[in-house]
């Protein structure tokens, strides 16, 4: 890189990054106009200086010997990374720093540029949306938690003497809050996920049948047909005893049944089998499909199609599936094209005992 070309001077004086050029001792040459609207110098303050004075105590001097041993080393030659500096008031800002050594013809070191992006902003808005996270998950929690324990009460107590319609009703109540719980239950895995907490599966003996039933529920009264391994549901659901996390496997199957109908336009199909230990699971729908470039990020956090926006959801559901199934040391992907529908498959290596087995 020529820094007394044209081009770089153009780069250098309009880029948002503070950027500043120094001398092979280090001592500064020059900044950008971002540089002193981040620091707080002027330029006849800044210049001559020793890029030190931006320093903040968070960092080790190991730290900076690794820093400068990259730098230094002909191979590398850069260092980037995120660091805590201090601007001229000594307020600590993060910043995403990289430090390039510039060598001349003759393989010498000549200069050095370093460019730095604030990350003030980005790290406030982390903090607020941790907040308003953890607000809605627990302000939500407790409500959830009352309706679904009195529909489950009214429906054991009332039993022998309530009207099938009226059970109807309550039993609608208690999946609807259940399909709510579940929603709250993914941002409150997503921020564990943010601060680094990993995901360990409690395994115990879980029942196939059970959790596809239970999964279905939300979905039954849709106009749309739905299969089990080819034939129309309700039909015969094949028993198998899993050792797994009963609620995570049942937020994979309820969350990819999700995605299914709010995607399909007439049909969607669960289809499952055995092989081995592991249980294999398909989810496939018969909506617009996704193009290539989308299919590619379709287990990002946050990350939805255009059509996914327009329907509602935050892009969490995906993300979470992938994360329960890789904690279960299973393997999950999609099958897709724009206009030709959706199959996403799952591997999970759970299968205890299989007492009646059925294949896709």
């Amino acid at each position: 890189m020529d820094i007394r070309s044209q081009e770089f001077q153009r780069l250098f004086e309009f880029s948002h990054d503070a950027v500043a050029i120094t001398d092979k001792e280090g001592n500064i040459l020059d900044v950008n106009k971002a540089f002193l609207i981040t620091y707080g110098y002027t330029k006849e303050e800044i210049i001559g200086k020793n890029p030190r004075i931006l320093k903040s105590h968070h960092s080790t001097r190991e730290f900076y010997s690794e820093m400068w041993r990259q730098i230094l080393d002909s191979k590398i030659g850069f260092w980037q990374g995120e660091i805590i500096n201090l601007t001229k008031d000594k307020r600590e800002i993060p910043v995403h720093l990289s430090i390039n050594a510039i060598r001349g013809d003759d393989g010498e070191i000549k200069n050095f540029l370093g460019i730095a992006f604030d990350l003030t902003r980005r790290k406030k808005l982390e903090e607020i949306r941790k907040k308003y996270i953890d607000f809605i998950v627990h302000d939500l929690r407790g409500p959830l938690t009352l309706v679904m324990a009195n529909a489950e009460f009214l429906k054991i107590n009332l039993r022998e003497v309530v009207a099938d319609k009226l059970k109807r009703r309550l039993e609608l109540i208690s999946v609807n809050a259940r399909r709510l719980d579940c929603m709250v239950k993914d941002m409150l895995d997503f921020s564990r996920f943010e601060e680094g907490i990993g995901l360990t599966p409690r395994k115990e003996k879980v029942d196939w049948r059970k959790i596809v039933e239970e999964s279905i529920l939300p979905f039954e009264g849709l106009p749309k047909e739905f299969f089990i391994n080819g034939k129309p549901y309700p039909c015969e659901i094949g028993e198998v005893e899993l050792n797994a996390d009963g609620e995570m496997l049942r937020r994979i199957i309820y969350n990819l049944l999700s995605n299914a109908f709010k995607h399909s336009i007439s049909k969607v199909e669960l289809c499952y089998t055995i092989e081995g230990n592991h249980l294999l699971i398909d989810v496939t729908d018969d909506g617009e499909g996704i193009d290539a470039e989308d299919a590619r990020h379709i287990f990002d956090t946050f990350f939805q199609t255009d059509r996914g926006v327009r329907m509602g959801g935050v892009g969490l559901g995906l993300s979470i599936v992938k994360s329960f199934v890789e904690a279960h040391g299973g393997f999950i992907d999609v099958e897709t094209a724009s206009g030709s529908g959706t199959r996403f498959y799952v591997r999970l290596p759970v299968v205890s005992r299989t007492l009646q087995e059925s294949n896709i």
